[in-house]
């Protein structure tokens, strides 16, 4: 059965005759007539009774007809979506982060400006997000102090800075900053291997010679902040999101050059997706503000 045969049939089952039909679809009653016959004798079926007063489905022409008719709402519905895709009505985008600051924000724009679009976070360091988006499991990435490859369309979403993280009763409290020689001096909290913050300070401390003391591996941020505050010995994060500055000192790395980034990343053959196009729009312009000098109040 053909588009054209099954409209023609559908719409005559709906009117109750071929002259009602022809007008519902604006053609001629000839060619309905065609068009039904055709599909009569494909069959070897008898779908309407045909009399002076219209046209009546037959048993064989009932089912079929509740068949068309849930095929033709299919199709409705198909082209409904398919709009609404399109106007960015309805979809899904899957965000990885190393950390929920950035990605909140971002998210929160996001559904802001296309409300139909469902959002979902997956946590994972940034060493691990590359291979999750070769792998589809997420659609764009928020990591920081990866190399990428021409697989990758990356944006440079915002700098960063490392700061170390002191409990109140340390030594060192008072001071303005502390030096990477230092720091490799004591006991310091930080996160797992793959992530940005270990693969900064690693490199700094090769280069300078250093050999660093790791006296806990911990796979997030705030549980870094959380061992410092019970005196487990000195964090080192990026310095973002809400720090406890009444129980722990806050302190940057003087002579540490880290040039890491927030990067918003996705796989460069996906980035012409709709819903992905527009979420690296929103980051690039979320990033130009943020880059525009602030007014000074007056």
């Amino acid at each position: 059965m053909t588009p054209t045969q099954a409209r023609a049939f559908h719409a005559v089952g709906k009117a109750g005759s071929f002259t009602g039909a022809a007008r519902d679809l604006n053609v001629s009653q000839p060619t309905i007539t065609t068009q039904v016959r055709e599909l009569e004798k494909t069959y070897g079926v008898e779908l309407f009774l045909r009399s002076a007063s219209g046209a009546r489905l037959t048993e064989t022409g009932n089912t079929l007809f509740l068949m068309v008719d849930e095929w033709q709402n299919m199709q409705r519905e198909c082209r409904e979506f398919l709009s609404g895709a399109r106007a960015l009505r309805n979809g899904r985008i899957t965000i990885g982060t190393y950390g929920p600051y950035d990605a909140i924000d971002l998210t929160a724009a996001m559904r802001e400006s296309y409300p139909g679009i469902d959002v979902s976070i997956m946590f994972s360091n940034s060493n691990s997000l590359k291979d999750h988006l070769l792998s589809h499991e997420i659609d764009v990435a928020i990591m920081s102090g990866m190399n990428y490859e021409d697989t990758y369309q990356c944006l440079k979403f915002r700098k960063r800075r490392l700061v170390v993280l002191l409990p109140k009763q340390h030594g060192w409290t008072g001071r303005h900053s502390v030096t990477l020689a230092e720091l490799a001096q004591e006991p310091l909290i930080c996160r797992e291997s793959g992530s940005a913050v270990r693969a900064c300070l690693e490199h700094a401390a090769r280069r300078d010679g250093l050999h660093l003391k790791w006296s806990a591996q911990i796979g997030s941020r705030e549980g870094i902040v959380a061992a410092v505050q019970r005196n487990l010995g000195i964090g080192v994060i990026f310095e973002e999101g809400h720090i406890p500055t009444d129980s722990i000192d806050v302190l940057p790395i003087r002579d540490l050059e880290c040039d890491a980034t927030v990067d918003v990343v996705c796989l460069a053959e996906r980035a012409s997706n709709r819903i992905i196009k527009c979420f690296t729009d929103l980051a690039a312009r979320e990033a130009l503000a943020r880059s525009q000098p602030q007014p000074v109040p007056a």
